[in-house]
């Protein structure tokens, strides 16, 4: 992620449009790594599959994907509302 980000600390400082997932503002890195894979690495590896059978993707190794990158994306929403209701906490807290 550091040469998408760098690159678009560039495209900021040459006043241009950030491109999509180089704007280390507003990009989710998981987010942006799962769609990688789905997007390149997936129909790669299909491909591959097709002349190289050691390659291919079975279903069970697709389900235990799925699995993790579920549970993995639960884990980060529950982080960060955990980080958010600490912060309300402490602001509250603050003003009283």
């Amino acid at each position: 992620m550091n040469e998408f980000f760098a690159q678009g600390d560039k495209e900021r400082d040459l006043g241009m449009n950030i491109s999509p997932m180089f704007d280390r503002d507003n990009t989710m890195v998981s987010k942006t790594q799962g769609g990688f894979i789905d997007f390149i690495i997936k129909p790669i590896y299909a491909v591959w599959g097709e002349f190289i059978p050691e390659l291919k993707v079975s279903e069970r190794s697709e389900r235990a994907i799925r699995k993790t990158r579920k549970k993995t994306c639960d884990d980060v929403r529950k982080m960060a509302t955990d980080i958010m209701a600490a912060s309300t906490q402490a602001k509250l807290k603050a003003k009283s």
